[in-house]
């Protein structure tokens, strides 16, 4: 008895899996327009972008780090790996930022790009987004970087990629002229000022059509220090103090030789308040820019330690990037296409398979009439 109904059970699977294989061929027949037009639709699209597409070649260059291929001792081997590579994998993401950035890749751009493009800000811009595009690093295996171009033109691709390569084996193995220390870039931002404030005084003093450029500056000198002494002493320029002083009236006789408009006076000792400060910050920081900057960044210990496997090689071949993208909008068009059809069966009231029959009526299927 139970395995008459065992058997009656895997019957009853079994006409359930034919009825339901039944109603899917069923569906595919009612709805194959709507289950084939997006698909098709996409699929000529798809055609035209690929054939209307640019083709893109790519050439590489393969550098080795032979430090990252010295095995640890001990067992902490992996765990070394493992680290080593993720140091270097850190590093190269930032010398990839290094390298593309304005001033790297800007002075790179007359051997990249065609010199005419470069003649605008906006067209130098421009030529700096598709490079920084083209241009990849990629760490393979931990112990190898990949870097890869990308170009319109097979012609002379190569090249271009060996004078990145030229300039990164520069940046990494020779002193890089562009990089400051803190203290060297303090520096020289307060040397900058310096020049900023004498510039300005020296404008001040121009306009206001005094000759003696010389002269006017020991007199601003003199007056400027007069006014340090009187906040020294606890009495601000301008108080009551200050202005029935000895200190007060040797100013005064000394912005009389200045000149006779207040105004003008007052401006040319306010700027050179501003230019003996800017000085006096310069001469704080002792030290002069060195002209022997260190390296970037440290990945190697010694130039010898980068290994350039090969020159790059115009590329034969090219391929279409709108491939992928052809593939991809198929894939979708299916998936849209079957939702479609999924949707009509839904909205649809008519009653193709015995259970939907039971679920409705309430009453049992004792046979189905083939069509």
């Amino acid at each position: 008895m139970k395995n008459k109904t065992e058997q009656q059970e895997a019957l009853f699977s079994t006409d359930q899996i034919r009825e339901l294989i039944v109603f899917a061929l069923g569906v595919i027949q009612r709805r194959w327009r709507l289950l084939l037009a997006p698909i098709a639709a996409t699929l000529v699209l798809a055609l035209i972008a690929v054939k209307l597409s640019p083709m893109t070649y790519t050439t590489k260059a393969l550098l080795l780090i032979q430090s990252a291929n010295r095995p640890a001792a001990g067992a902490q081997l992996q765990s070394t790996n493992n680290f080593t590579r993720q140091v270097v994998m850190d590093q190269v993401a930032a010398l990839e930022t290094w390298l593309k950035s304005d001033e790297v890749l800007g002075g790179l751009l007359p051997r990249l790009v065609d010199p005419a493009t470069l003649t605008t800000p906006e067209g130098i811009e421009a030529q700096l987004k598709i490079v920084r595009a083209s241009l990849t690093m990629e760490v393979v295996g931990g112990s190898a970087v990949e870097i890869r171009l990308d170009g319109r033109d097979p012609r002379g691709l190569a090249g271009k990629l060996e004078a990145i390569v030229e300039r990164l084996m520069e940046g990494l193995t020779r002193p890089e002229k562009g990089i400051l220390n803190s203290t060297q870039f303090i520096e020289l931002q307060r040397r900058e000022a310096v020049a900023n404030a004498e510039a300005a005084l020296s404008r001040a003093i121009l306009m206001a059509g005094i000759v003696d450029n010389e002269k006017t500056r020991n007199v601003l000198k003199q007056i400027n220090d007069y006014k340090l002494q009187l906040i020294a002493n606890g009495s601000g320029p301008g108080s009551l103090r200050a202005e029935t002083s000895a200190i007060g009236n040797s100013i005064r006789t000394l912005r009389a030789q200045l000149t006779d408009d207040q105004k003008v006076a007052d401006r040319l000792e306010l700027l050179y308040a501003e230019y003996h400060v800017a000085r006096s910050g310069s001469a704080d920081l002792r030290g002069s820019l060195s002209s022997t900057r260190s390296n970037y960044i440290g990945i190697f210990e010694s130039p010898e330690n980068l290994l350039i496997v090969g020159r790059p090689q115009d590329p034969v071949y090219g391929q279409r990037p709108a491939k992928k993208l052809a593939i991809v909008a198929i894939l979708f068009s299916v998936m849209a296409a079957a939702a479609l059809v999924i949707a009509a069966e839904l909205l649809n009231r008519r009653l193709f398979m015995s259970a939907q029959f039971r679920a409705v009526s309430g009453l049992p299927v004792i046979m189905r009439v083939p069509a």
